[in-house]
């Protein structure tokens, strides 16, 4: 895995999204849209049972077993499937009076160049089962989250993760993240960081990133 990963790093970013799907086939992952409630259900639920595994949620807040929000109902979550059976997700939020979750629970002080919110939308959410960790079924996942932001003609992506996987995970598909300049978090910020996983923000320095798709 280590051989593919240092190929993906070398190819343009169009052929390292054809490199990505070929395996991903031949290792029988599908990564496709939860396009209906079913599909939905089954998203939220591997959220809960990821996230609860890893201590990020008290999962007795969701007794319904499912992790979802007030930002799904302006979303597009995908599945990574494995003979039926989901094993990773992601979801790609859009701008609506909300507001985005990433600019929500940082308090924002600047931004590295002038856009606007409804140009772009925002990568959240993104988990796998442990097992499948490591691989590249999360590019797979951010494959189809970035595809479908250039299908509605977006111009930026928002995001919140560590500096880390930014300068792996991210510069190993090509994609230099850019930071937004950030203050001490208020009463409003570490609220909304409770809806998002509060103990999630507490074991990772996380940090709100954006990048412009048309030079990705």
């Amino acid at each position: 895995m280590r051989i593919i990963k240092r190929i993906v790093r070398l190819l343009p970013l169009s052929l390292k999204f054809k490199l990505i799907d070929f395996i991903l086939k031949q290792q029988g992952i599908e990564i496709k849209e939860a396009s209906n409630e079913d599909l939905l259900h089954l998203a939220y639920r591997l959220r809960w049972e990821i996230y609860s595994a890893e201590d990020y949620i008290n999962p007795d807040n969701y007794p319904n077993k499912e992790l979802t929000d007030k930002y799904d109902k302006n979303a597009v979550t995908f599945l990574a499937v494995k003979k039926g059976t989901p094993i990773g997700s992601v979801r790609l939020i859009f701008n609506s009076d909300l507001g985005f979750p990433v600019f929500n629970a940082f308090n924002v002080i600047s931004f590295p160049f002038s856009f606007s919110p409804s140009e772009a939308a925002e990568i959240s959410k993104l988990c796998l089962k442990k097992e499948y960790r490591g691989g590249i079924i999360s590019l797979g996942l951010l494959e189809k989250a970035l595809e479908t932001a250039k299908e509605r003609k977006l111009k930026y992506l928002v995001l919140g993760t560590t500096m880390k996987l930014r300068n792996h995970f991210y510069k190993m598909l090509g994609i230099e993240l850019q930071n937004i300049s950030i203050g001490e978090p208020g009463p409003k910020e570490l609220d909304e960081r409770g809806i998002a996983a509060e103990r999630y923000f507490k074991r990772f320095e996380l940090l709100p990133f954006i990048f412009k798709i048309d030079k990705n």
